[in-house]
């Protein structure tokens, strides 16, 4: 995506999440065992949780080969239950962290030019998770910023308010004033839901395709 001003994006971001056909998306919806998130198989941000969960451990070597941190060495704390629960809030965390750093890349480099792989956001998060403690984890809200009634589906709070709160915490921290501009759109401190929208659909429409890849890059 070439440098744009960010309410042309944003646009482009209202456009994308209002046109596309999601049905399309979720015709074969992946089936696996609970993980403590009691699951509707309707909502956007389930379809792409059960297709990262089946692919974690890949993911896992994928980002770190990439940033050098091996996320395996985590020892989340608590039940049985939450530790897995916390493996995988880990792993959709870190997938939209590494999706949204892709795909506004020009907005966060320190050098728009430079074409290299930026994983720092991605670094920046994996030590936030240090920081908080991994017996936290599971729990965790930052004060800040989180999301309000009006920015996310009442259907996704319990579920999935800690990804919009944890994004807007690095943007807010670590994000460079332009990114900080696209995501915070509203200048309101929240991830609007057209914003939240635009990334759960890009994420629907690429999760299988980048799978496969990795499935490839990776052989059992």
């Amino acid at each position: 995506m070439p440098e744009l001003k960010p309410e042309y994006i944003y646009s482009i971001f209202c456009d994308f999440a209002a046109h596309i056909p999601y049905k399309k998306a979720v015709r074969n919806p992946i089936k696996i065992q609970s993980n403590g998130y009691d699951i509707n198989p309707d909502t956007q941000l389930d379809v792409i949780f059960r297709s990262l969960i089946t692919h974690r451990v890949l993911w896992f070597k994928f980002w770190h080969q990439r940033t050098g941190i091996n996320l395996e060495t985590i020892e989340f704390q608590g039940t049985k239950s939450q530790k897995y629960s916390s493996k995988n809030k880990l792993t959709l965390l870190l997938f939209y962290i590494d999706l949204i750093s892709t795909v506004l890349w020009k907005y966060h480099k320190s050098d728009p030019d430079l074409m290299e792989d930026d994983s720092s956001l991605l670094k920046r998060a994996m030590n936030l998770i240090y920081e908080v403690e991994a017996k936290q984890f599971h729990n965790h809200r930052f004060e800040s910023l989180s999301n309000s009634k009006n920015n996310i589906r009442k259907q996704n709070i319990t579920q999935f308010s800690f990804l919009w709160n944890w994004i807007a915490t690095l943007v807010s921290r670590y994000g460079s004033k332009k990114l900080q501009s696209i995501v915070f759109y509203n200048g309101n401190g929240y991830i609007s839901r057209i914003i939240q929208r635009g990334f759960c659909e890009i994420c629907v429409y690429s999760i299988g395709g980048l799978n496969k890849r990795l499935s490839t890059f990776y052989p059992s």
